[in-house]
């Protein structure tokens, strides 16, 4: 093993750890993105369902009457 002057290894640990703190700061902001993100894709499902089951609701079979003025 070659032989490193302390000042190497100081750098080394240091990048070490900001690389470490790098990872583990993306880690938490995927993590609260994540919800987020499924409530999102949930929602732009779903909203289209229940506003189909509504005009269903308050039109059934799809026939709308249309006042004549």
């Amino acid at each position: 093993m070659p032989i490193t002057p302390r000042h190497d290894r100081r750098t080394e640990a240091f990048q070490q750890a900001e690389a470490d703190h790098d990872i583990r700061a993306q880690e938490l902001e995927l993590r609260a993105n994540t919800e987020p993100m499924r409530q999102t894709q949930v929602l732009t499902i779903e909203a289209p369902l229940h506003r189909m089951a509504a005009a269903e609701y308050l039109h059934p079979g799809g026939t709308r009457t249309a006042k004549v003025a």
